[in-house]
């Protein structure tokens, strides 16, 4: 789920994470008919499951689906290439297997028989190839995550910017040579291209329904999909309702009749839903509840590599002020993470961070956070000094507008940070939108600094990195060409170690040298889950996979 997970990116949040999650069969504990399965103790598995979601979906085409919130309705619709496991890890799901040459410029997929879509007519590789180029078709203005495509995958750099019809790609390095096999050709070698595939742009759309730079056909629930669900009604302001796709390639593995997707944007409101039974699970919470439900059962805090930054833009629409390397960094300083993760009272759940990448990411030996360190230092009397030889003070402070979206969390750390800066004459001022509304102004450069948070889309420091080169953002807001040049130099090295170490330099210019971005926090995820349900996979990314869940009562 890319990517600015603060504009949808990308930047694609446990607030609303840019990572998707996926999941094959793990987490799965039972099999069979939902209306005759019981658990290890006795209980019958209920026939829906009702889950809160805490903003609204985009249009659900995978294609678009670049944020949390969409992602996590969209691939339950669909039977991607991957699945990501409950350790971020690809798992085979429409492939049976591959094989990569020798050189690692060409993956060879072999697709399972007999997949078939919602409507019964054959899914095939084709599907999957189409899929992609309709992605490509829309572009990356609102397909963020085809700059993946666009990076690896030969030619394929030549549409990601949209404008071009699928029947004009026939020369990019991803064909479907018969019904079983999809071949990729690389322009260079990926070690973790198969993490890549698990994005939803690589999903298969079905051509005739799904057309050339259009997304707004997935609001028709006539439209065949491939996934364990298919849409009974969508109302991407209140509800969707999803029902079992009986033509499923793996529906015996679908244990829950119907999910029912609840939009509940306030966090008491979840809260509350989740007591009265009215939700079986709830995503969108205060810090509160993990006192509240301490040692229940209902309480289940799987982890996560998450990073939370205060984003600072420094693009040709951002403010002045933030073109100066000092101010930047003097923000940056003269915050204090400890304090905001007292204020959050989440015990460990929240830690300090003073780098782009959070603990968690494996370098090329250990982890790439702890290898690296802090990448500055909090200090406000240093802090004070830098804004003073910018020229503020007591009486010429600095005025800068905070965008965030309506979340409890959000606004405390709003507030803490609010207070920080003022020490060193900055006046922030906090404008609190609607998720969707967030996600839309701020992917299109239209803030000054604004809350931000991202977990991987796969275990590799590229997928923190990579988000503020220049072609991978639509609105250039943050980083420089040097920046740009450092990262796009790895995509070409088959030496990890020495890959980690330009990686390494690049994270260390971005934010020591350049404070393009101030990291604050890295957390994890918690939910409150119906005692009784099995089969949710949880990923390290945030990404919670529901196809296979079940409730037992």
């Amino acid at each position: 789920m890319k990517k600015l997970v603060s504009g949808a990116l990308a930047l694609m949040m446990a607030f609303s994470l840019a990572a998707c999650g996926g999941g094959g069969d793990e987490g799965t504990t039972s099999s069979g008919d939902p209306s005759s399965s019981t658990s290890t103790t006795g209980g019958t598995a209920k026939n829906t499951f009702t889950v809160a979601l805490d903003g609204e979906p985009n249009y659900l085409d995978n294609a678009i689906a670049s944020d949390n919130v969409t992602a996590s309705v969209t691939e339950l619709l669909t039977t991607p290439i991957f699945s990501m496991d409950e350790n971020g890890q690809p798992v085979n799901t429409a492939i049976t297997d591959y094989e990569v040459s020798e050189d690692g410029l060409t993956y060879t997929f072999h697709f399972r028989e007999g997949m078939v879509w919602s409507d019964g007519t054959p899914l095939t590789a084709h599907d999957y190839e189409y899929g992609l180029k309709h992605a490509m078709s829309i572009g990356v203005a609102d397909a963020s995550y085809v700059n993946y495509a666009a990076n690896y995958i030969t030619n394929a750099e030549k549409y990601y910017g949209g404008g071009f019809g699928v029947a004009d790609m026939d020369d990019m390095g991803y064909t479907a040579t018969d019904d079983l096999t999809l071949v990729a050709t690389l322009k260079t070698p990926c070690t973790f291209f198969t993490q890549i595939m698990m994005l939803p742009v690589f999903a298969p759309a079905k051509e005739g329904v799904a057309n050339d730079g259009d997304y707004t056909w997935a609001e028709d629930v006539s439209n065949p999909t491939c996934g364990p669900y298919m849409p009974e009604s969508i109302d991407r302001t209140s509800e969707i309702v999803l029902v079992k796709n009986p033509n499923y390639v793996d529906a015996d593995k679908v244990l829950t009749e119907k999910l029912v997707l609840r939009i509940i944007t306030d966090t008491n409101a979840q809260l509350l839903a989740y007591q009265n039974g009215e939700v079986d699970f709830a995503r969108k919470l205060g810090n509160e509840v993990i006192t509240i439900y301490d040692g229940q059962d209902d309480l289940v805090m799987p982890g996560g590599i998450i990073n939370y930054l205060f984003r600072v833009n420094s693009g040709e629409t951002g403010p002045d002020a933030l073109k100066d390397v000092n101010v930047r960094k003097a923000i940056a300083m003269a915050i204090n993470r400890e304090e905001i993760c007292l204020a959050l009272d989440a015990g460990e759940l929240y830690k300090p961070l003073y780098g782009i990448v959070p603990e968690g990411i494996p370098d090329a030996d250990g982890d790439f956070r702890t290898n690296g360190g802090a990448l500055f230092e909090e200090n406000v009397d240093e802090a004070k000094a830098l804004m003073e030889a910018a020229g503020y003070n007591e009486s010429n402070r600095l005025s800068l507008t905070y965008s965030t979206n309506s979340d409890a969390t959000h606004e405390t750390i709003a507030q803490v940070v609010q207070q920080q800066l003022s020490q060193i004459y900055i006046d922030l001022t906090i404008n609190t939108m609607e998720l969707r509304t967030f996600f839309d102004s701020t992917s299109e450069g239209n803030f000054e600094v604004a809350r931000s948070a991202f977990s991987a889309d796969y275990l590799d420091p590229m997928t923190y990195l990579e988000n503020y080169t220049e072609s991978y953002q639509a609105v250039v807001t943050s980083g420089d060409a040097h920046y740009s040049e450092l990262i796009e130099s790895t995509r070409s090295m088959t030496d990890n170690a020495e890959r980690m170490e330009v990686l390494h330099e690049a994270e260390n210019y971005f934010v020591n040298e350049m404070q393009y971005q101030v990291p604050l926090l890295q957390y994890g995820t918690f939910y409150l889950v119906k005692p009784g349900t099995e089969g949710i996979v949880y990923t390290p990314q945030g990404g919670t996979d529901f196809s296979h869940v079940v409730v037992y009562e």
